[in-house]
């Protein structure tokens, strides 16, 4: 729109020596609402840049929507109606039989992975934990 890239800044200016500005703080305009007859403005200044997500992020559960192209679930499917999804790798082989499309990352080990400890099993091979 209009205002997507408008920005904003701060100067401390002294009038009798216009050259001396000194810039205190630059921004953009976010995001507009409006609730009845009041307006509301968020602005973001340039450490927002930093909370961009860019690329993928390794993590457990799967982060494609259920139904959309990296997921390869047909919702208009009636095997699917009404299902919801967990994004759990279990959840997509049991409900979808979908683990060719599971966008995430089962295997990481978690945050008590320091904590563990071998199990005492012939079946302890070093191979998955699942």
């Amino acid at each position: 729109g209009l205002y997507d890239r408008a920005r904003l800044e701060a100067w401390r200016v002294d009038w009798t020596a216009p050259d001396t500005a000194l810039l205190l703080w630059r921004g953009r305009l976010a995001r507009f609402g409006r609730a009845g007859a009041a307006l509301s403005v968020e602005i973001e200044g340039p450490l927002a840049a930093l909370e961009t997500t860019a690329g993928r992020t390794y993590q457990r559960l799967c982060d494609a929507n259920l139904g959309d192209a990296r997921c390869g679930v047909d919702l208009s499917d009636p095997r699917f109606a009404g299902q919801t999804c967990a994004f759990t790798f279990e959840d997509c082989g049991r409900k979808f039989a979908n683990l060719l499309n599971f966008r995430g990352f089962p295997d990481l080990p978690g945050d008590d992975f320091l904590a563990v400890t071998a199990a005492d099993s012939p079946l302890n091979t070093g191979g998955s934990r699942r």
